[in-house]
């Protein structure tokens, strides 16, 4: 059974869709984690805790486990780009130029280059927290 291009193209471009979708949840939930961890440390700071260097080093367990959890979702936003890149470069199915998505999308920094960038600046900080704190 001849599988149809145009369906194949449709199914990589909800697929990059819903990876992206649900990479901006992590990146939201991440965002979260930030925010209650900024009232924690105010709320710690203020109350002069001594164990504060605790609250940091969650911090930075947290903060890796949104960046795994980004990065377990790469392979999905991968595969759909290559999928929609080969079905637009192959010249019998004639996609314009002009029209393409996937072969333009690895233009310039990659989304997860800036969020592997933002997971190591954080966990950083929050390494240095720990030490300072503790």
């Amino acid at each position: 059974m001849p599988v149809d291009v145009r369906d194949v193209y449709q199914q990589a471009f909800e697929a990059h869709r819903h990876a992206s979708d649900f990479r901006a949840k992590i990146i939201g939930g991440w965002a979260a984690v930030f925010t209650v961890f900024a009232g924690i440390f105010a709320w710690a700071h203020a109350n002069s805790l001594k164990g504060i260097w605790v609250v940091a080093l969650a911090g930075l367990l947290l903060n890796v486990m949104m960046w795994l959890a980004d990065h377990r979702n790469r392979p999905a936003i991968g595969r759909a780009k290559d999928i929609g890149k080969a079905i637009e470069e192959d010249q019998a199915n004639g996609v314009k130029d002009e029209w393409r998505f996937f072969s333009k999308l690895d233009k310039g920094m990659s989304h997860s280059c800036m969020i592997d960038i933002f997971g190591f600046m954080s966990s950083g900080m929050f390494m240095g927290a720990a030490w300072a704190l503790s």
